[in-house]
């Protein structure tokens, strides 16, 4: 559903009407996920803060793929080179969009990647340091007429360049892998943590084990991936230590916007946590009787449950759940899911046993998996229906401009007579309008009731000028006639020659 003019009371009615008409209980909608607009998520007037409201026992959440995008941003807004950075590669491949220059890339592999203006940083990055010289040879043979393409050169054509992006093709994997990992069709909020702390991870050994000079010293050495660039690290303390700040300023930077962005999320997702296998205390541990105690009343409280029933429930789900065998590849990580991702799933698979001991664990499996924490599923679908949606007026606008009835000036094609040669047409001396007729279905009975009425548009006039030219070639003239089979027309005289489009 599209709207044209969207403000927060609107999509609060639409969201409710829908709801109903689908015939689903507004006090049971537990999961609110967006975008950060304000419109969304406004702490007071927003969409989500307007449907609980109404819908009390709802969750809001902010989009992680969101998130993901702002810390990232703001990362690269604390160091200002990579700012820099970001905005040479879109003029590089805002530049390279023009057929003429992206010719003089060919012979590689990524040329559609390096003329792509819409993949991400992550992915541009990579192309670049695949296929650097390239686009520097390009920009060379135009750099004395092009004036966008000697900058690029002289921005691009240096050791401060070439190590900043070495350093972002070392980082910006780990970030595009969490990122895949947040636009799967699903993702249970479980799994976000670990997905961060994980990359978090990554992210330090980066900064601790990289050694950014050693690392461009070997790429710009005779021997080394970019030799060719002609490039030299001049042994200067202060040229040295840019790379080593880089690297600190840069991890820091996006751990610390990691952390700010995620710390965001709501608090009542946080007891959730209870439900990991790992986390759970073994059962001769005096810890075991408390644990999970404080998240249940705050699932209790945000979801409406009873406390006392829940926390019996919970005391004995508590054994049930030491008694499972989680498999290795969960407690690895290597599998998909989650440890607390794979018994929230057993709990919802197996829920028609143990609803009858559990109901309010079942039900807390079931809205812990059901929360929207990604709204990606949705934008890749609403960006489907725009191309589609593009593509079909395209086509439909084509089709309709080339449609025989919208060319008026095919309905009345002027030709030309001469009067001092009424017997031929091969010599016309005087100019006379003895057109082709064109007639069509719906026009007959209209031309029978009334007068004929010349209306000639700017196509029209555009079309009988032309005609007229043409017709100052006797030669021209006469090979048409002949092709046409129409011999000696009488001058002033329409011709008979008429298309019958039922008989087409």
């Amino acid at each position: 559903m599209f709207l044209r003019h969207q403000n927060q009371q609107i999509l609060t009615r639409i969201i409710t009407e829908e709801l109903k008409a689908c015939g689903l209980n507004l006090a049971l909608v537990c999961g609110f996920g967006s975008d950060g607009a304000s419109v969304m998520t406004g702490k007071n007037n927003g969409v989500g803060a307007r449907l609980q409201k109404v819908c009390r026992i709802v969750v809001r959440s902010h989009c992680i793929n969101h998130r993901l995008a702002l810390a990232c941003s703001d990362a690269n807004d604390t160091v200002k080179y990579i700012q820099t950075i970001e905005v040479t590669l879109r003029q590089l491949w805002k530049w390279l969009e023009y057929p003429k220059k992206a010719v003089q890339v060919s012979g590689s592999e990524d040329t559609e990647s390096l003329q792509d203006k819409w993949l991400s940083t992550g992915q541009s990055v990579s192309s670049i340091c695949r296929n650097l010289l390239a686009p520097k040879q390009t920009m060379r043979q135009f750099k004395e007429t092009d004036a966008t393409a000697q900058g690029l050169l002289q921005r691009m054509n240096n050791t401060k360049f070439v190590g900043t992006i070495l350093l972002l093709n070392a980082i910006l994997p780990h970030v595009n892998t969490l990122s895949k990992q947040f636009q799967k069709d699903h993702t249970c909020y479980t799994s976000i943590r670990p997905a961060l702390e994980s990359t978090k991870s990554r992210i330090s050994e980066i900064r601790a084990s990289s050694d950014l000079v050693l690392e461009l010293q070997t790429a710009i050495q005779p021997a080394g991936d970019y030799a060719s660039l002609e490039l030299e690290l001049k042994d200067d303390g202060q040229v040295e230590a840019f790379p080593k700040n880089l690297v600190v300023s840069y991890t820091t930077a996006l751990e610390r916007n990691l952390d700010k962005r995620f710390q965001e999320a709501a608090p009542v997702l946080e007891p959730f946590s209870i439900f990991d296998p790992s986390c759970l205390p073994k059962q001769e541990d005096p810890a075991f009787k408390k644990y999970g105690v404080d998240e249940v009343k705050v699932l209790c409280k945000q979801f409406q449950f009873d406390k006392d029933h829940a926390l019996a429930q919970w005391y004995n789900f508590k054994y049930l759940m030491s008694s499972w065998k989680i498999p290795s590849a969960v407690l690895r990580g290597k599998d998909d899911l989650s440890p607390t991702e794979f018994i929230l799933r057993k709990v919802v698979k197996e829920q028609v046993a143990h609803r009858i001991n559990f109901p309010q664990m079942v039900d807390a499996a079931q809205i812990c998996l059901t929360q929207p924490m990604s709204n990606a599923v949705v934008e890749r679908g609403a960006s489907a229906v725009k191309r589609v949606k593009t593509r079909v007026q395209g086509d439909a606008y084509r089709s309709n401009q080339m449609h025989f009835r919208n060319m008026p000036s095919l309905k009345k094609l002027p030709m030309v007579g001469g009067s001092d040669h009424e017997g031929s047409l091969h010599h016309p001396a005087t100019k006379t309008d003895i057109g082709i007729q064109v007639r069509f279905p719906d026009d007959l009975q209209a031309s029978r009731n009334e007068a004929q009425v010349s209306v000639e548009t700017e196509l029209d006039l555009q079309v009988q000028v032309a005609a007229q030219a043409v017709a100052s070639n006797a030669d021209l003239c006469h090979n048409a006639l002949d092709a046409m089979d129409m011999g000696d027309v009488e001058s002033g005289v329409h011709s008979d020659f008429e298309f019958d489009m039922d008989d087409d």
